[in-house]
């Protein structure tokens, strides 16, 4: 394995909080880019929580296929709820 060098480097620390703080902004605006992209899921709590209702309600409501879950039912996708709330019920 070769060895590295090491460099040491004086910055002003006006400058390097100024670095940092632009990294940190980047890593955030990718973090968020990324959950986005992922699917957001519920306990069946939260969801019946989130929609106002009781669990016989939310049964109902994944029954006739108005929310969606995993296919274990123990998770509720977040989307599953926007769309509800999207088409009026």
């Amino acid at each position: 394995m070769e060895k590295q060098k090491v460099e040491v480097v004086t910055v002003p620390r006006y400058d390097l909080e100024e670095i940092i703080l632009d990294v940190l902004r980047k890593f955030w605006r990718i973090k968020e880019k990324e959950e986005s992209k992922e699917e957001k899921l519920l306990t069946r709590t939260q969801a019946k929580s989130r929609l106002g209702i009781c669990n016989n309600t939310l049964v109902k409501l994944i029954e006739k296929g108005l929310i969606k879950t995993t296919i274990d039912k123990k998770w509720v996708l977040n989307s599953s709820i926007d769309l509800y709330f999207n088409k009026g019920n």
